[in-house]
């Protein structure tokens, strides 16, 4: 698997791709002799701002220079050591921030009757990797009821928190039916800026992991009493989140593999067959075939969902949409968000997923993300 990795590696990607790749995969020895890895070749500008595009500097930084991480050190240039430092410390200052500004929203929801889920950030860092400040965090997800949101506004107004999706100064008509339409509505703190993003469902199309959903209680990191997704559709959730967007950030995919790594192949292959949703299905196949085919994953034998056409070709749009564009955002690039788009007709043939799909990219396209 390793050899067949590696040979991928080199024919298709970018020296500073593959070295990132080569960080967020290794195990002792380390990188420092990984053949996969041309050290010379590597354009150390490009590298950060693939770090940059991918969402991912912390926790590169966080591996490079963790203790575990010393022996991957050496190869690296000492004049690019304060630029990981910095990033290793503002990764670490942003999921504070985030931390402190969750528990302060829960207990405002909570303190007036509502039922606050967490979803992905904080919840990633406790899951995946078991501590605080090795992921970006740009944003605090929360998921209530449908029925809670408009109390749930209105608190966030009250608090200094203006509305920009839909705009604050959206009728009720128009609030009422982006309720109806989307899965969310975006806020910012207009003193520090920071984003809450409240969820009255998972996915803008409701045939995807639609309620009811399995919750927690957990103690996140030690700091935070809350109630998350369980731990299987949390999984769940977060393939299929990555598979709306096309895995194009390697920070979603990076999720998906430090998760899965603390599985067995027997317990992803459970997963597999008893996730009842046919798309969160198809999308933890898609995305282990990418964390399989970019990191070496050992994938699960006689599992039949990864030999389906379908799956392999949705992963291999995803593997193109990683890449296309080296630094680049793919809504820059010409057609770039085609794949992404074309790749959500592959993952289920439920008439319900796709008729209510087509209509959504149907009024995308004639009115775009913002308005009605």
């Amino acid at each position: 698997m390793q050899y067949f990795v590696m040979r991928e590696r080199k024919k298709r990607y970018s020296p500073e791709f593959r070295l990132i790749l080569g960080v967020l995969s290794s195990s002792q020895p380390g990188i420092s002799d990984n053949p996969d890895i041309d050290w010379p070749e590597v354009d150390w500008n490009e590298f950060f701002q693939l770090l940059r595009r991918h969402r991912i500097t912390g926790l590169v930084a966080n591996l490079l220079l963790s203790p575990a991480g010393e022996h991957k050190r050496s190869p690296l240039p000492k004049e690019i050591i304060p630029a990981l430092a910095e990033a290793q410390r503002q990764s670490l200052a942003q999921e504070m921030a985030a931390l402190v500004e969750a528990r302060a929203l829960i207990d405002l929801f909570e303190d007036n009757g509502l039922a606050p889920i967490l979803l992905k950030g904080l919840t990633l860092s406790h899951d995946a990797f078991g501590r605080i400040g090795w992921r970006n965090n740009y944003d605090t997800d929360i998921l209530l009821r449908p029925d809670e949101i408009l109390l749930a506004d209105r608190l966030l107004r009250e608090r200094n928190y203006s509305r920009f999706e839909p705009a604050e100064d959206a009728n009720d008509q128009k609030w009422a039916l982006w309720r109806r339409r989307r899965k969310d509505a975006a806020y910012r703190n207009q003193k520090s800026g920071s984003i809450v993003e409240l969820h009255w469902r998972l996915f803008d199309n409701p045939a995807i992991l639609p309620a009811p959903l399995r919750t927690r209680k957990a103690d996140l990191l030690g700091n935070l009493c809350c109630t998350m997704l369980e731990p299987d559709v949390n999984f769940a959730y977060i393939c299929c989140h990555g598979s709306q967007h096309a895995f194009s950030r390697l920070k979603w995919l990076a999720d998906v593999y430090f998760l899965a790594r603390k599985k067995s192949e027997a317990e992803l292959a459970a997963l597999l067959e008893t996730t009842p949703d046919p798309y969160a299905r198809a999308a933890i196949a898609q995305a282990l075939l990418l964390c399989s085919k970019l990191f070496g994953l050992s994938l699960p034998s006689d599992t039949l969902m990864f030999e389906k056409t379908n799956i392999r070709l949705a992963a291999w749009m995803a593997d193109k949409t990683l890449t296309r564009g080296g630094s680049r955002e793919i809504e820059t690039l010409p057609f770039g968000a085609t794949l992404k788009t074309l790749s959500h007709y592959l993952m289920s043939a439920a008439p319900d997923y796709l008729a209510r799909e087509a209509l959504f990219d149907a009024r995308e396209k004639l009115h775009g993300r913002t308005t009605i």
